[in-house]
């Protein structure tokens, strides 16, 4: 007998009711612009040493020194990146969970479970993380970035809300989702497939990002060396028509009048 024929029929699919989830998704939905943002700034920072963020408050909180730090990269990719593609999945799944809780079809609403479990055991994995990167900040790094902080809030308010409305402590929810990825059980493979998709288009962005930074640097580094190459007190040319325009008529013959 499966797991899903085992369940009761009468036992809810969103205990906690729906809000909180609609909660997780605008919670994600600020995650993704902060992990935008953060990248961007990790792409500048590391192209122009000149460049000075409106985060960076001097003292503890500073994030140009947590950002230009060896841990700010994963496999030489700002890990601000990944969280794009783990958000859009997490809502993605919590969006699939929402539109089964108003299906009858008890397959539907098993899909729906699984959701809930496999984005609450993702949201747990990202607390870990933010609690991992926040020991970093401390004793390895010794300043804050107030961004990362603002990821470490969306990370443990959408895993709150999303394990309240499943009903689900963390432990059931990561036991869970190991079944359901166990057994490649729906929703997984849709799942998947927007897993892909969204980290495509991030490293396709971040790689455009870094291109378009990487021009503008360069074309202002040119900009500089050119300058620097004229003579000091040399006076820039005048343009032909204007030298023609200030230069000395030639004399007049004189003229003769006939007597």
């Amino acid at each position: 007998m499966s797991r899903s024929s085992s369940r009761p029929k009468s036992e809810p699919l969103l205990p906690g009711g729906s809000r909180p989830l609609q909660a997780a998704l605008a919670l994600l939905g600020i995650g993704v612009l902060i992990a935008a943002y953060l990248v961007q700034h990790s792409l500048r920072i590391g192209l122009d040493p000149d460049y000075e963020s409106a985060c960076n408050l001097g003292g503890k909180f500073n994030c140009d020194a947590v950002n230009t730090s060896k841990w700010a990269k994963l496999f030489g990719l700002p890990i601000a990146l990944y969280a794009v593609p783990t958000y859009a999945l997490m809502a993605w799944l919590v969006w699939t969970a929402l539109r089964a809780a108003g299906e009858n079809e008890g397959e539907l609403r098993e899909a729906g479970r699984r959701a809930l479990s496999i984005a609450g055991a993702i949201g747990v994995a990202a607390v870990l993380h933010s609690i991992f990167l926040a020991g970093v900040s401390t004793f390895a790094i010794g300043a804050y970035c107030l961004f990362c902080m603002g990821l470490y809030a969306v990370n443990l308010g959408s895993t709150w809300m999303i394990l309240r409305a499943a009903g689900l402590s963390p432990g059931r929810a990561v036991s869970q989702a190991l079944h359901a990825i166990a057994d490649f059980a729906p929703p997984l493979l849709p799942a998947t497939g927007v897993l892909i998709i969204a980290a495509g288009l991030a490293w396709s962005a971040e790689d455009l990002l870094r291109e378009r930074f990487e021009t503008r640097y360069r074309a202002r580094i040119d900009a500089q060396f050119a300058g620097a190459a004229e003579p000091a007190g040399a006076l820039p040319a005048r343009p032909a028509a204007a030298a023609a325009a200030v230069s000395p008529a030639p004399p007049r013959e004189p003229v003769t009048l006939a007597g």
